[in-house]
């Protein structure tokens, strides 16, 4: 293989116009060298792509041409590369007007049989090009490249910017942070909820129990009360109920349970204790405060109040 020492120092066969590659004066427009030599498209019945040798030797060219790009991380680019002979067997190619690598014939049968012989039909005043694929990334300050030729490279394929890339990955990947974030803030606000909820029922059917039970548990019993008659001890327990009902309620911040104070009120009723029938509604009413009142107690309510007066008015009249 031969150096790129070699490569540079070697006298130049191109055509007349055609700067050799080691020229100081450099153009970095889209087109290569600002010269009026003839660009002859050569690679299109070319049956392999080749690839480019000895960039690790131009890596400032790399850097100029990703420069002018406004990529200074690096990416892959679709540019035209110009093909230079040099002292046989060795082929310069140039991209941008930047020296990027070679061809050796001498280590590919394929540029010697090939490629040198295309170039040997190129005329006075006029370069070959062919469709290069340059890749190159910014690594801490050393560029690495690669350079691939084939006739039709990159056709369906995008540019690549690596710094926009890596821009956009980094935003991608706060965003998906953020999003995370949130999400575990919500699953912990979720979780501190149903805790508060666990605790807040636990409370409410603590508060709501009666020797262990819920009241809720009692209401067979109760009923059992009232059809045996036991209608004092049914109007025992469930004073104990509509005690529970309303510490229930108070937890939950709610009106109590109406069944508790209904069956209550039934019993006085039978037994014909207006008086308590009354303060037991009044009660309710009073936890109620400014809130409206369930359709049944204040039906009952007023109703109490009706008997209360009539029983009021009935002993006056006795008087």
């Amino acid at each position: 293989m031969k150096s790129v020492s070699s490569v540079a120092n070697a006298p130049s066969k191109t055509p007349s116009g055609v700067r050799p590659a080691t020229t100081p004066e450099r153009s970095l427009g889209a087109t290569g060298w600002h010269d009026k030599l003839t660009e002859v498209r050569r690679g299109q019945r070319w049956e392999e792509s080749l690839e480019v040798e000895g960039e690790a030797e131009f890596r400032p060219s790399f850097q100029r041409i990703f420069t002018a790009l406004n990529r200074p991380e690096g990416g892959v680019t679709f540019q035209d590369a110009r093909l230079i002979p040099l002292k046989r067997p060795l082929v310069g190619v140039q991209i941008m007007g930047e020296t990027v690598g070679y061809l050796d014939g001498d280590e590919d049968f394929f540029v010697e049989e090939t490629v040198l012989r295309s170039l040997a039909r190129i005329s006075k005043g006029e370069v070959a090009v062919i469709h290069a694929r340059l890749w190159a990334r910014n690594d801490n300050g050393v560029w690495r490249a690669r350079v691939t030729l084939e006739h039709g490279i990159g056709e369906g394929e995008r540019e690549r910017d690596y710094r926009a890339d890596r821009i956009a990955q980094e935003q991608r990947d706060a965003e998906r942070a953020t999003a995370e974030h949130e999400q575990a803030v919500a699953r912990e606000a979720r979780e501190t909820e149903r805790a508060a909820k666990r605790r807040l029922e636990a409370e409410a059917v603590e508060a709501g129990s009666v020797d262990g039970r819920h009241w809720s548990d009692r209401q067979l019993e109760v009923s059992a009360l009232k059809t045996e008659g036991r209608l004092d001890e049914a109007a025992a327990l469930l004073t104990r109920l509509v005690d529970s009902a309303e510490a229930e309620a108070k937890v939950r911040g709610v009106l109590p349970a109406q069944w508790p104070t209904t069956q209550l009120a039934m019993i006085y009723r039978q037994q014909s204790a207006t008086t308590d029938e009354l303060a037991l509604f009044e009660r309710y009413a009073r936890i109620a405060n400014s809130e409206p009142l369930p359709k049944r107690i204040a039906s009952n309510l007023q109703r109490a109040r009706l008997n209360a007066q009539v029983t009021d008015d009935a002993g006056h009249g006795q008087d």
